[in-house]
């Protein structure tokens, strides 16, 4: 079975890595691999369509690989284990370079199929909760600015927002406790524990060092920036 558990793992991987959004791109005669955040540009370049689509594939992708070891009946610990290898893929995907999305479109995948297929899916409540907060403070705000056309300021994508990225870290986080709270098995709750992990770490290392170059704010401004809002200038 060792053998089985590493396959699934190593496959995880590829599958967290699978370049959709790219592959779409090129569909359309676009090249995507130097865009930073892919799902930002699908929805600003080529519409809300595509854009959903993009967030969908990447949730499906976290959807899969948990699903596929609950189904198979794998051990906690190595659908966790399969789970985080699809993260990293999506992160740090052999097909880019190892340069890839932040994760959370992949990581939201694999948190709600883990409460669902686990028989916890209160657990899920409190970080849509935080989302929905995030992205109603997001949208208030953006109606109270001057100038401009409304619909450009409220829409799905555009300007970069403080306070989803916050809401939505808060949200990952609020798994860990809350799986707790529910009785979950602890190897999930470890598992819920390496996505916030994954999901810190990428925010404060993707394209960290061309930022430095360029960036006139301090290295640990920029660090702190990164961790709350995910990116460099807030």
């Amino acid at each position: 079975m060792l053998a089985l558990y590493i396959v699934f793992i190593i496959v995880s991987y590829f599958i967290g890595a699978l370049p959709f959004m790219a592959l779409v791109g090129r569909l359309k005669g676009l090249d995507l691999t130097k865009e930073r955040d892919l799902h930002d540009y699908l929805f600003n370049r080529m519409g809300k369509g595509w854009g959903i689509a993009g967030v969908l594939a990447d949730m499906l992708k976290g959807v899969i690989i948990v699903l596929a070891g609950f189904l198979l009946q794998f051990p906690t610990t190595i659908v966790a284990l399969g789970a985080l290898a699809g993260i990293c893929g999506q992160m740090w995907p052999v097909f880019n370079r190892f340069d890839g999305e932040r994760g959370n479109s992949i990581g939201a995948g694999v948190n709600v199929t883990f409460s669902f297929a686990y028989g916890a899916p209160l657990v899920i409540i409190i970080p849509v909760c935080f989302a929905l907060i995030g992205l109603l403070i997001r949208t208030l705000n953006r109606l109270r600015e001057k100038g401009g056309d409304v619909r450009e300021r409220i829409k799905l994508g555009g300007r970069p927002s403080n306070v989803f990225p916050l809401a939505v870290i808060l949200g990952f986080a609020s798994f860990i406790p809350t799986s707790i709270f529910f009785n979950m098995d602890v190897m999930i709750t470890w598992g819920f524990v390496g996505v916030l992990l994954l999901l810190l770490l990428r925010r404060l290392t993707g394209g960290l060092f061309e930022d430095l170059k360029i960036s006139q704010l301090s290295a640990a401004r920029i660090l702190i920036n990164r961790l709350l809002y995910d990116r460099s200038e807030a």
